[in-house]
């Protein structure tokens, strides 16, 4: 009785063992498919906030450490023979000798119930089916939202909220005919209220990418050798170690410069592109941020920090005794005129000596801020935004000469003090680009019944969707909102193949409707698309175990939440 007991009790406990697995099978089959999914980011369209399969260089000059794309690799990471590109700290070539790893691509967590609860946001991180296939799957930042028009001017997101007229959503540009009259003809888009889309405080501190970081000095530079700072002759700077450079200050004025000259430290390139150089491209990043960190001494002392954008320039005077002020004045030919002007004043706490403070000043989507300790202080007000005429009007091919080379400063007032970790970053930098197909016949019919529709022979020379010169209207349908039409950007925006550039659409997409009307629209994604919002990475891409054939260790120190 006893073994027949004990042998119905073994039985007892594997069926229980079993049925335990397969709840959990089941369970995590629910979870995949409803809630949560990882994914793999197979190329580098949104970095360097995601990677794809890349590999890691250091500079041997300045130190600086980054990562290069390798997206044009198929198959498993594996090791590749030494690269050349460029150092985007320094600009000096990285000449790699030694075999380097390929790493893969950065794994993302994705909530997929998240826009079943709620509307997709702008600046959401979104992973959807790609509209040219239906079958890859995209992730990109989206950036404009149903009823919409969405255009890009000079590296920023502008967007005019259209007014429903007939009671039936935003089909098309006739939403937009203003006078009335019918018709909606290109010059009319420069009438609508264009507005700046703006990232929030916590996004923006994310999305910065580095110009020049004096924590990474070139050790090819002698003591009297420095292209990226120059104080002017007299002044009380002084430039103290070598691999890290340290700005002391003591005494009454001077200015310390950065890329005085130098425009093409400010070019919106990204490193993680090219082997050699990081592109051709003319157009001067004006959204850049000033950051240092403020060493009081024995004597109080006050620095000021100073960006341009067009024809302005800002400035964040900032004392040891705790008063900050946020100031502008105008620039004429680059030369300041006219007193300066404040916007706002506010005090924080003293510093005693030997005591450190970050502070910043940024200009990143027409909002001018001053940052203290990495949060913002004081910003620009509501009445500070561009001339868009002047600004459309050097947007334009061949204008980019006009564009005037950033200034960036410090200028010491008084006292003494000293300033560690100094740099300058830019903001994302979205381009415009021409489309990059031939001819409309890409995939199916639908193509080319489009371009035949929009009087179109061809995509040649086309700008792009959304483009400076050819907004895009993101349709909103009451009566069908799973059609709803949304606006996606890769954040390494000239190696993006976005919404911006698709002459392609899935024959298995919902094109058409009963009628041969067109439901779908090149260089949108509709709402029926959209997965969910990515929000965490869980494994970076990280190095071998002892060789490649063992699984990756994950970069534990990059395991963030995605901005």
């Amino acid at each position: 009785m006893a073994r027949a007991k004990e042998k119905h009790d073994d039985l007892a406990s594997v069926r229980e063992t079993i049925e335990s697995l397969w709840i959990g099978i089941v369970v995590a089959m629910i979870v995949r498919a409803f809630v949560l999914e990882a994914f793999l980011i197979p190329t580098g369209s949104m970095a360097p906030q995601l990677m794809g399969q890349h590999v890691r260089l250091q500079c041997p000059d300045c130190g600086y450490e980054a990562p290069h794309g390798m997206d044009q690799l198929q198959g498993r990471s594996r090791y590749v023979p030494g690269l050349r590109a460029s150092c985007p700290n320094c600009g000096q070539t990285i000449a790699a000798e030694q075999n380097l790893f390929v790493r893969g691509g950065d794994r993302v967590l994705v909530m997929k119930y998240l826009y079943q609860l709620h509307r997709p946001e702008r600046w959401d991180v979104v992973v959807f089916h790609n509209p040219q296939t239906n079958a890859d799957n995209y992730i990109k930042r989206l950036v404009g939202l149903p009823g919409e028009a969405v255009r890009i001017v000079h590296g920023d997101v502008f967007v005019h909220t259209i007014v429903d007229r007939n009671g039936d959503g935003v089909r098309d540009e006739r939403d937009l005919d203003l006078d009335g009259d019918g018709r909606f003809t290109a010059d009319d888009w420069d009438r609508l209220d264009w507005q700046v889309a703006r990232k929030s405080a916590d996004m923006q501190q994310a999305l910065w990418q580095v110009v020049y970081d004096t924590d990474y000095r070139p050790l090819a530079l002698d003591d009297d050798d420095e292209p990226f700072w120059t104080a002017e002759p007299g002044s009380g700077w002084q430039r103290i170690g070598h691999g890290g450079t340290i700005f002391g200050f003591e005494g009454a004025g001077g200015t310390l410069r950065f890329g005085a000259g130098w425009r093409e430290l400010f070019r919106p390139t990204n490193g993680y592109n090219s082997q050699m150089g990081n592109g051709s491209y003319q157009d001067v990043a004006k959204d850049l941020l000033l950051q240092t960190t403020l060493v009081a001494e024995d004597a109080p002392g006050t620095v000021q920090l100073e960006l341009s954008a067009l024809d302005r320039l800002f400035a964040a005077r900032v004392a040891t005794t705790g008063e900050v002020e946020l100031l502008w004045r105008r620039l004429e030919a680059g030369r300041p005129v006219g007193p300066w002007q404040s916007w706002g004043s506010a005090r924080t706490g003293a510093l005693r000596p030997g005591q450190a403070r970050t502070i910043g000043l940024s200009h990143a989507d027409w909002q001018v801020t001053l940052w203290i300790d990495e949060k913002p202080l004081l910003t620009s007000p509501a009445d500070y935004r561009p001339d868009l005429d002047e600004l459309v009007a050097l947007s334009q091919p061949g204008n980019e000469q006009a564009l005037p080379t950033p200034r960036v400063a410090l200028t010491g007032i008084e006292g003494a003090f000293q300033l560690w970790h100094t740099g300058v970053f830019r903001d994302v930098f979205y381009t415009n680009r021409p489309l990059n197909s031939a001819t409309p016949d890409a995939t199916g019919d639908y193509p080319r019944l489009l371009a035949e529709a929009q009087e179109l022979s061809d995509w040649g020379g086309q700008p792009s969707w959304g483009s400076v010169n050819n907004p895009i209207v993101l349709r909103a349908w009451d009566d069908r909102p799973e059609l709803d039409e949304f606006f996606m950007l890769g954040d390494n925006s000239s190696h993006s193949l976005d919404s911006r550039l698709w002459t392609r659409a899935a024959s298995s997409l919902k094109l058409f409707d009963a009628a041969g009307e067109p439901l779908y629209r090149l260089g949108t994604v509709p709402r029926y698309s959209l997965i969910g919002k990515a929000f965490f990475v869980y494994w970076p891409a990280g190095g071998p175990l002892l060789t490649d054939r063992i699984p990756l260790v994950p970069d534990v120190g990059r395991m963030r939440m995605i901005r």
